[in-house]
């Protein structure tokens, strides 16, 4: 009668109706008011309603209304009623079987949505009938009524239905599972039996357009929570995915719980995938804290599931290195990953996929030295973005400790001098350094040998001070016995510490052992001169006393005129091996000397004779092929030609500013000096002219505090002591005249015109000028 009145638009007549109800409300209490689907206050006269019923009604204090669905046994309903936060009566939610018991109660969401209330039951039926809502109104106001919504949507019977509960959860395999159905705020329960040490990987995958996602965890049997699902969608194409991986501790049923989104009333399909891992023997090992201990040796027959973990334990002595290789097929279904952690479980090492490298398997492997003695773990990890297991081969070694560990970084380098090292212990993977100081001009020449038949050859490699490689070694097994050599020779070019390099082939799990042979060549007062550019000057003489080692090479400079016939002989001990060479400044061979030396002697003569078309300076080069690491001393006799003369070094030097006014920085380059006959080995500068050197080095800045005119000098030394200068005058400006930048561009007096301005503009494109100084000839140029 009420909704009778208001429809017909009448102020008085609904003022009256007003009153009217107002009257009786006082003299007989709330009135029941008249919703769209009255009447509807029982089981006998509820509402029929089907999936999908949306409707808007109002309800009254304590008025109830009832809604009657039919269900069938498995199928899940949802119900959602909404009213406004404000309003002064609110409702309640209740859901009755079909022989008039209550089956759920409505559950109060409205924290989580905006403005209004929000009650919803989500309710699988175990049998097929009539199912009832009741709506019931609470609360009391002047009011007599309050509007509210009601949706209701059910989910149709997948195959497996009902399993809402987990006394119905629907016992389960490794397999996939299509065409599941879910409505939001249902439950699916799925049964899965396994093993202790087995492990589970179940991903649930529906459209990422559909009306919500579900949810996926894993309960034990007991019904409590072990593990809940990640979501991979972003990493999935157009799917949303949720998975989880788990490893058993105990044998028994475990359950998959798929639940549907509380704040939606929709159903979506989804697909369930699951797969289990067989036991190997090591499971479980899924956390450190079982992880199965092991020594070096090999694993094979192990099996990992996507998403799962295996742990290996492995003790090390301070300075012992292990090597972990994992291998699997190429057409796995996956590649697992190989970490090493410390005891604490901090990640140490990750190792390198080596797959393209090797075989038709998919190889993964590392290689550690330990700082501490302690235990490691090997974490063999799948890869989470499947669904599958596969078999691997996990291989282990450990190097022992040889007397030089820990010596894997150069900061724990060995220091060493020259000498023989044996019974060293080198692991695939492994490094081992050592440290020799070295003067400049010192060689030092280094050989590694192992057994021929040994698993894997080392690699040598030379280290300066910043640990940049100066120098590998030659591999000269064939060259010489029965063992793998590798050798290499080097001089210093600085005095510093160098580190010796040995490495182990990062494709094998294996140890070796290997003998270090170490030698340095004292200088003699030649030295350094092992490259062309920095070869020794000489003249006509004798010269004594003179050494060489192992692989090393000696240049001597010396002038010869045309058709000037110039002769060299090399006196040594038979014991070694030398050459003889005249070369060109590029060290091309011009003549090779030949051994004329008497056979009943201990001692080798080479001789070389050259003659030149055109007078120059040429180069005479000494050679030592020798297998050992011991220097050799020589004698060099020369006939013919002269010393030649060392030229000046060129010098000159540029110079840049931001400002030329007192306490700003310039910058002086004399990088651009070179000396023709050899290096510059010193910049000295003078930035005020009176004779004392202020700083040195090729590049440099400087500061002046005074305006004023001043004198720089720049003085380069090369390598045979001479010295050439150069210099130039700079102005600094004072502050307060503020003309600098203009008089350096205003070339002619007459102010800034276009000209001189375009000037600018360019160097200040190209960063020859500060914008503060463009400015400032700007408004000069537009002043005029």
């Amino acid at each position: 009668m009420f909704g009778l009145i208001r429809a017909r638009h009448t102020a008085h007549i609904a003022l009256t109706v007003i009153l009217v109800l107002s009257v009786l409300a006082s003299a007989s209490g709330p009135v029941a008011a008249t919703g769209a689907y009255e009447p509807n206050d029982d089981f006998d006269t509820a509402k029929s309603i089907t999936s999908g019923f949306s409707g808007d009604t109002r309800i009254g204090p304590d008025d109830q209304d009832y809604y009657a669905i039919d269900l069938a046994e498995g199928e899940t309903v949802d119900v959602t009623v909404r009213n406004a936060k404000d309003a002064d009566v609110s409702v309640d939610l209740e859901l009755y079987g079909p022989t008039g018991e209550s089956r759920n109660i409505g559950e109060d969401l409205s924290t989580d949505i905006s403005d209004q209330t929000r009650h919803r039951i989500g309710y699988e039926a175990d049998e097929s009938g009539t199912y009832y809502v009741l709506v019931d109104g609470a609360g009391g106001s002047s009011d007599p009524a309050a509007s509210y919504t009601i949706d209701v949507v059910t989910a149709q019977n997948d195959r497996f239905e009902p399993n809402g509960v987990i006394d119905n959860a629907t016992e389960i395999t490794a397999g996939t599972f299509t065409d599941l159905t879910l409505l939001s705020g249902d439950t699916d329960y799925y049964a899965v039996t396994l093993g202790a040490g087995e492990t589970i990987n179940a991903t649930v995958r529906n459209d990422k357009d559909a009306a919500f996602d579900p949810n996926v965890e894993l309960v034990d049997s007991s019904g409590d929570r072990i593990e809940i699902a990640e979501e991979l969608s972003t990493q999935i194409a157009d799917r949303t995915k949720y998975r989880l991986g788990y490893e058993v501790d105990t044998a028994g049923t475990y359950y998959l719980v798929i639940s549907g989104s509380e704040y939606d009333e929709h159903d979506v399909g989804y697909t369930l995938d699951v797969d289990v891992a067989s036991n190997d023997r090591f499971e479980p090992n899924g956390v450190t804290d079982k992880a199965t201990e092991i020594t070096a040796g090999e694993y094979g027959k192990l099996t990992l599931l996507s998403g799962d973990t295996d742990y290996y334990a492995v003790t090390l002595g301070a300075g012992e290195t292990i090597n972990a290789t994992v291998r699997n097929d190429k057409d796995a279904a996956f590649d697992p990953d190989l970490t090493l952690l410390d005891s604490s479980g901090d990640q140490v090492e990750m190792a390198t996929d080596l797959s393209e490298q090797v075989d038709d398997r998919t190889r993964y492997q590392l290689g550690y030295e330990t700082d501490t003695a302690g235990t490691y773990y090997l974490e063999v990890s799948g890869n989470e973005y499947d669904e599958q297991h596969i078999g691997y081969t996990m291989n282990v070694g450990v190097a022992s400790n040889d007397r030089f560990e820990p010596n894997g970084v150069t900061d724990k380098a060995t220091e060493i001098t020259a000498g023989e090292y044996g019974n060293l212990s080198l692991l695939s993977g492994d490094t081992d350094y050592y440290a020799v100081t070295l003067d400049t001009g010192e060689t030092i020449n280094a050989t590694v040998r192992n057994d021929k038949d040994a698993e894997f050859d080392p690699d040598v490699t030379l280290l300066d001070s910043s640990g940049d490689q100066v120098e590998t070694a030659t591999d000269l097994s064939e060259q010489v016995d029965d063992r793998t050599t590798y050798r290499l020779g080097y001089e210093s070019q600085t005095n510093g510490t160098f580190y010796l390099e040995v490495s182990g082939n990062e494709y094998d799990e294996h140890r070796v052992g290997y003998t270090m042979d170490v030698g340095i060549g004292s200088n003699d007062r030649f030295e350094p001169n092992g490259v062309i550019g920095e070869a020794a000057p000489v003249s006509p003489g004798t010269y004594e006393d003179l050494q060489i080692l192992s692989e090393e090479r000696d240049y001597y400079a010396i002038d010869v005129s045309a058709d000037e016939q110039l002769d060299l002989t090399v006196q040594h001990n038979k014991d070694y091996d030398m050459d003889l060479e005249i070369v060109d400044s590029d060290d091309q061979i011009l003549a090779s000397g030949s051994d004329t030396s008497d056979t009943t002697s201990d001692t080798a003569n080479l001789d070389v004779s050259y003659t030149p078309d055109s007078s120059g300076t040429y180069y005479i080069r000494v050679d030592s092929a020798m297998y050992t690491e011991e220097t050799a001393p020589y004698t060099l006799s020369i006939e013919g030609g002269q010393e030649p003369t060392n030229e000046q070094p060129y010098t000159g030097f540029s110079f840049t500013y931001d400002s030329k006014t007192p306490n700003e920085e310039f910058q002086f380059d004399a990088s651009e000096s070179y000396d023709v006959d050899g290096t510059i080995v010193s910049y000295e500068w003078d930035f005020n002219g009176d004779g004392t050197i202020d700083t040195t080095g090729s590049t440099v800045s400087h500061t002046f505090a005074e305006p004023g005119e001043y004198l720089i000098t720049m003085i380069a030394t090369d390598d045979d002591g001479a010295t050439s200068s150069a210099t130039a005058f700079v102005t600094v400006e004072s502050e307060s005249t503020g003309n600098g930048i203009i008089d350096e561009y205003d070339t002619n007096g007459d102010g800034i015109g276009t000209s001189e301005l375009i000037t600018a503009v360019a160097d200040w494109r190209n960063g020859d000028l500060t914008t503060r100084n463009l400015l400032q000839l700007l408004e000069s140029w537009r002043s005029l």
